[in-house]
């Protein structure tokens, strides 16, 4: 994938691509759904729409992560993990989540991409809001670049 910057053409790099890293679950629907605070890159905070809660199992441990409305009809899922700071941007990263029939839904990890933000600073991108913070590193999906790891 090569994304289009304002003065660069940058070639996105990423991390090893492993099927264990694509996971089908139900996703438990919020009937009313709520706002939830989301912090942004730029130190703001904004009420975003919770459509459900992913209750996804990795490496042993499980989490309730909360999987927002894009604004375009789909869902996306903002998460921290492990590699942050690291091999990934430190403000976590965003994956879509595919919606299927009957409440199923797939998020595949491999799809993880850097927000906005890595590559303009002028950009206020969302972070993952409380609680979407899986323990363990996600190896999948998009990685950093040097001048952004931390």
């Amino acid at each position: 994938m090569v994304l289009m910057g304002c003065d660069t053409l940058l070639a996105s790099e990423f991390l090893n691509k492993t099927g264990t890293l694509r996971i089908l679950h139900n996703l438990s629907f919020v009937e009313d759904p709520t706002r939830v605070a989301v912090p942004s890159s730029a130190g703001s905070v904004s009420d975003y729409q919770s459509i459900g809660i992913a209750r996804i199992t990795v490496e042993g441990n499980s989490y309730d992560l909360t999987v927002l409305d894009d604004g375009d009809g789909g869902a996306l899922l903002a998460f921290g993990d492990a590699t942050n700071g690291v091999t990934t941007y430190s403000g976590g990263r965003y994956v879509d989540v595919e919606l299927g029939p009957g409440g199923r839904a797939a998020i595949d990890f491999n799809r993880a991409v850097n927000p906005y933000c890595v590559y303009d600073e002028e950009y206020s991108c969302p972070l993952p809001p409380r609680g979407n913070t899986i323990a363990v590193p996600i190896e999948a999906g998009e990685r950093t670049y040097p001048t952004n790891a931390a």
